[in-house]
């Protein structure tokens, strides 16, 4: 065989030896490192706080680093909340233990307050529904009934689209929790500060009642005082 024929074979045989070991490579690679999408932090999240598209972002990372508690459904972490004690680097991955659904959270009605805006509680023994079923999320106008001696009750709707944070039940868990008896104790709303005096001398001296409405209220419209309201006088003294 001539020098010529030498280089060629061993060329060949050089690129083929090339070639099987880019091929087992491969095959090792695939067979031994399974690589996964999860979302992670784009930035520090702190507690308490609503995790959103924004704040997300998809890589992937070998399957060998995912442990039990690492959350790696989307649905798992949208929507959800930091825990009270919960701060999340930036880039790390989710874990169930660090979030939390907004019903399970005990000051969750508070974060649903706007600016000027406090948690008002009454009990669902005092406020009437006026044969309405109530939810949480749901705009109502809030009735005023005060009773006066010697004449008839003077009725007339106080405050307008008055929004519902929470009902609760008599343990302090959201009747649409699993593990509440869904019989309603104690329904939040959220209502301006100022008006929370007008509140407190209805139920001291009267009744309130809320009644859902077919309007639509804009997003903003919210804890509206109605100041010709005929019981306003009343709860102003």
């Amino acid at each position: 065989m001539d020098k010529k024929k030498i280089i060629i074979v061993v060329t060949c045989f050089a690129l083929l030896l090339v070639l099987l070991t880019f091929l087992s490579f491969k095959i090792l690679s695939t067979n031994k490192i399974e690589v996964v999408e999860v979302l992670v932090a784009k930035e520090t999240i702190y507690p308490r706080t609503k995790i959103t598209e924004y704040n997300t972002v998809a890589i992937c990372i070998p399957k060998v680093f995912i442990t039990d508690n690492v959350l790696m459904d989307k649905k798992d972490i949208i929507g959800r909340y930091t825990g009270v004690y919960a701060l999340i680097p930036k880039g790390s991955m989710f874990f169930s233990d660090t979030l939390e659904v907004q019903e399970n959270l005990s000051d969750y009605p508070a974060l649903l307050l706007k600016k000027g805006q406090i948690s008002y509680s009454i009990m669902s023994d005092v406020a009437k529904s006026g044969g309405n079923s109530l939810v949480a999320g749901q705009k109502v106008d809030l009735y005023a009934s005060i009773t006066i001696k010697d004449q008839l009750p003077v009725t007339d709707c106080l405050i307008k689209a008055v929004r519902i944070t929470a009902i609760k039940d008599r343990n302090g868990l959201d009747i649409t929790n699993e593990k509440s008896n869904g019989i309603p104790y104690v329904i939040l709303i959220a209502v301006d500060e100022s008006l929370v005096k007008y509140l407190k001398t209805a139920v001291k001296i009267g009744t309130i009642e809320l009644y859902a409405v077919n309007t639509n209220y804009k997003d903003q419209e919210e804890s509206i005082l109605q100041s010709e309201a005929l019981v306003l006088p009343y709860l102003q003294t």
